[in-house]
């Protein structure tokens, strides 16, 4: 191969496996998509808009599963073991994917493959064995019925190599609850939106894969010194101690002049409590006192946010696994457990094994017992189970219930908007959701939080455009003024940053949509970046890193045009099923029921308003370059961006603006 002909950075090869056909196929990486879509999500954003129509469902044979690893993943860039799914979502019913760490995807950079394209259905559950290049359909009918831990055992167990990757569904996918997951490495998810019901509906039960081969790099020298130079900056940012712990540590942060814990986090925050009296029996100090015993880390990651748990008392004593992060204590907060350290690890490890997402079994129990607490639900209706606050071994029957698909949590498994829809308008109203997808954080904190989940292509979604500042802008004195000024000429917001003002949201979003985008695709975890620290990965940090890596220069503006086309491709594929600017909106309760709690000793009852929200949105659409009146992209951004396609797509079903 000649100098010209080599690919760096790049494995250089996409993997395809139909399973209808028991075909194995393997195709260059094309060479004109680097510089335009880089690789990782935006790839699979592009291949899944190519190749999936839109009108087929989650759940058939036309949909396919897209996994994706950037050209950092597998090298000495920090935290570069991210992979990304892509598929149509069953909960949504639209473009959907999730981002994953662990060793896996490293693991299939170094079998030599930047993407896997899962295309067709098996007839009888079936395993992929990659062992660079050798890749088999492997028969799986003995894993089927096994949990997650169970699978990764066997199948390490029958190949005789400990150290072979595994990303697996457990039981929830099988039964294609739309509550599962994709679980990597046991506990590592592709998260959120139903993915693993896509991987169940195709017969598949795991992908195991063992690469050995090296990643070549086009200027080795220059790329140590850059690696060195992002290792400095995270770990010396000043959120570094705070965050190495694990985003648990996140509702830790302190509130000068309040008690310990009034963040409204409580009973799915749409109750008439909102304070958590008990908050320090789940604080990240007790459980990392209590619960933790060593950090853990993804593939060649600094920040180390994982961890391993033993449960050391109570009716589940001796259990033990790698642990979880803040999502899960939310998530307590929302069904009121707010008063046993044990119940979290045993909360994860059951989602873990079954294979089910954290939230998407948590948030329907809780979105369940506000409904009883109103009178909108009742035993009848459950058959005869009863909803109450605090219930923990309700919950852990019900998170089973969701994962089998069995009695209500057949109801339960397809996510809050179609339970509600199921139950009666007086339910969908109070649901938690945008474009079905259900948020963690509460809308009405902030302007910033609201446009950022309402606009993600995927539905409500706190890492597709959403700043960590602003979710904790309440508190927005922990943040010096002078670092304030210097982050709204980084977000080239013409308003400075302000507690409960929306002005700079649509500027702050857009920013976090474009680093978020480059850090998704080019295979680097969002948490050594400055979606999670101050200074660190900033834009201005990729250019040169990518340029030493793959030999392809980059500038700023050219990342930024990258996040633009994949976040108009996601959308793109919505707009064709017929979303719009309506979809971009908040639930109805979030401008009508305020959120109760207080900051800094004042009593706050925060709602949303409409025409203020309205104008955030319009403001995000113009900049971004979409029709102000409908949220589609103008011809003249898709044609800015070498979209034609997508323009000539949108034009033949009607929705492209005039």
């Amino acid at each position: 191969m000649s100098e010209k002909e080599k690919y760096y950075g790049y494995a250089g090869t996409i993997l395809r496996v139909n399973l209808t056909q028991k075909k194995i196929s393997k195709e260059p990486f094309p060479r004109e998509w680097m510089k335009k879509y880089i690789g990782g999500e935006t790839v699979g954003a592009k291949i899944f808009y190519d190749e999936v129509p839109p009108e087929a469902p989650a759940l058939s044979p036309e949909n396919k599963v897209i996994l994706s690893m950037g050209p950092l993943v597998g090298t000495l860039a920090p935290g570069s073991g991210r992979t990304t799914l892509t598929t149509k979502s069953p909960v949504t019913d639209m473009y959907s994917d999730s981002n994953v760490g662990g060793q896996w995807g490293a693991e299939m950079k170094h079998a030599g493959y930047d993407h896997l394209i899962i295309e067709g259905a098996s007839e009888k559950p079936v395993y992929l064995w990659i062992d660079d290049d050798t890749v088999e359909i492997r028969d799986a009918e003995h894993l089927w019925g096994t949990t997650t831990w169970q699978t990764d055992d066997s199948i390490k167990s029958e190949l005789g190599d400990g150290t072979i990757q595994v990303a697996c569904i457990g039981p929830a996918g099988e039964n294609l609850s739309s509550a599962a997951c994709f679980i990597i490495n046991r506990a590592r998810a592709c998260g959120r939106m139903g993915l693993g019901a896509v991987v169940g509906s195709k017969k598949l039960k795991a992908v195991a894969v063992r690469g050995t081969r090296g990643i070549q790099i086009a200027h080795p020298e220059k790329f140590i010194k850059e690696c060195r130079k992002l290792f400095d900056k995270i770990l010396n940012d000043g959120m570094y101690k705070m965050i190495s712990t694990g985003s648990l540590n996140i509702a830790d942060l302190p509130w000068p002049g309040t008690p310990s814990k009034t963040e409204p986090l409580m009973r799915y925050a749409h109750s008439s409590e909102h304070v958590i009296d008990t908050y320090d029996e789940i604080s990240c100090k007790n459980v990392k006192e209590k619960v933790w015993d060593r950090d853990l880390a993804c593939f060649n990651c600094p920040i180390h946010c994982g961890n391993w748990s033993t449960i050391k008392e109570g009716p589940w004593k001796g259990e033990k696994g790698e642990g979880f992060e803040l999502n899960i204590q939310e998530n307590c907060t929302y069904m009121d457990i707010c008063d046993d350290v044990w119940f979290l690890p045993k909360y994860n490890f059951l989602c873990n094994q079954l294979g089910l997402g954290v939230d998407e079994a948590a948030l329907p129990i809780a979105f369940g017992m506000l409904l009883f607490e109103k009178g909108i639900l009742t035993e009848e209706d459950t058959g005869g189970i009863k909803f109450e606050w605090g219930d923990k071994e309700t919950a852990l029957k019900l998170m089973k219930m969701i994962a089998y698909r069995e009695g209500f949590g057949d109801v339960m498994a397809d996510g809050t908007r179609k339970m509600a829809r199921r139950i009666g308008p007086d339910a969908e109203y109070w649901s938690k959701n945008i474009k079905g997808g259900e948020a963690i954080a509460d809308f009405r904190l902030t302007y910033e939080i609201t446009l950022a989940e309402a606009v993600s292509p995927r539905g409500a979604c706190h890492l597709k455009g959403l700043s960590l500042y602003s979710v904790h802008a309440q508190n927005m004195n922990y943040l010096s003024q002078d670092y304030r000024d210097q982050l709204q000429k980084i977000y080239k917001s013409p308003a400075p940053l302000t507690l409960f003002d929306n002005k700079w949201a649509p500027y702050v979003t857009r920013y976090m949509i474009h680093l978020m985008s480059a850090v998704d695709s080019l295979g680097i975890c969002a948490f050594g970046s400055h979606y999670m620290l101050f200074h660190a990965i900033m834009l201005e940090d990729l250019p040169e890193l990518i340029e030493a890596a793959t030999g392809i220069p980059f500038t700023i503006a050219e990342l930024e045009e990258c996040g633009d086309r994949a976040r108009i491709i996601q959308r793109s594929f919505n707009h064709l099923l017929g979303l719009d600017i309506k979809d971009d909106w908040p639930p109805a309760h979030t401008f009508d029921t305020p959120l109760e709690f207080e900051v800094r000793g004042q009593k706050m009852a925060l709602t949303l308003d409409r025409k203020i929200y309205e104008e955030t949105l319009t403001e995000f659409y113009k900049i971004c370059g979409y029709d102000e009146k409908t949220g589609v992209p103008t011809r003249q951004t898709l044609e800015k961006l070498g979209l034609e396609n997508i323009a000539d797509d949108l034009k033949k079903h009607g929705v492209l603006p005039e």
